[in-house]
């Protein structure tokens, strides 16, 4: 926890925006669920301090889906992730992935 040369090399490869895109997508599919057999996606960006995610759960076969995107201040990415899944767990989420 305190190896400052460690700390020092990985400060090098640190992209802050990708670490606030990877937040979103990780608290969108921790809040919804499932296993490496779900069928479930997340894809976030940022841009200008905003982070922009768009997420999807289908059934096993891929024929019904449910989709939501939405938009937030960087600082609000993993409550971003728990809003949309939310929206789709509301939307009939669970049952399509058998939840």
């Amino acid at each position: 926890a305190d190896d400052t040369p460690t700390r020092a090399l990985l400060a090098a490869i640190d992209d802050p925006a990708a670490a606030t895109a990877v937040a979103a997508e990780r608290a969108f599919l921790a809040a919804v669920g499932g296993d490496c057999n779900t069928a479930l996606a997340a894809h976030a960006t940022v841009t200008d301090g905003r982070v922009t995610l768009r997420a999807l759960v289908a059934d096993p076969d891929g024929r019904r889906r449910l989709e939501e995107r939405g938009t937030a201040v960087a600082a609000e990415a993993e409550a971003l992730g728990r809003t949309l899944a939310a929206r789709l767990l509301a939307a009939g989420a669970a049952e399509l992935i058998g939840r």
